[in-house]
């Protein structure tokens, strides 16, 4: 990603410009799950530098725990 995207948001990056080619090709689907990806990703990263603990796997939350 040449270098312009923080090193703790690498995989974010990576997995929105999948959705992007995803996108161009007319794959709403891929491109969605792709953007959703991209999403979780960020939130790990903003969690673990907030240092934002969950009762469970972060994995395992749902949106609204999430959020709140």
């Amino acid at each position: 990603m040449c270098g312009l995207v923080h090193p703790d948001l690498a995989v974010s990056a990576e997995e929105l410009n999948l959705a992007g080619r995803c996108l161009a090709l007319g794959l709403s689907t891929a491109c969605v799950s792709h953007a959703m990806r991209s999403a979780e990703a960020s939130l790990h990263a903003l969690s673990r530098k907030l240092g934002i603990t969950f009762v469970g796997s972060i994995e395992l939350q749902d949106w609204k725990v999430l959020t709140d």
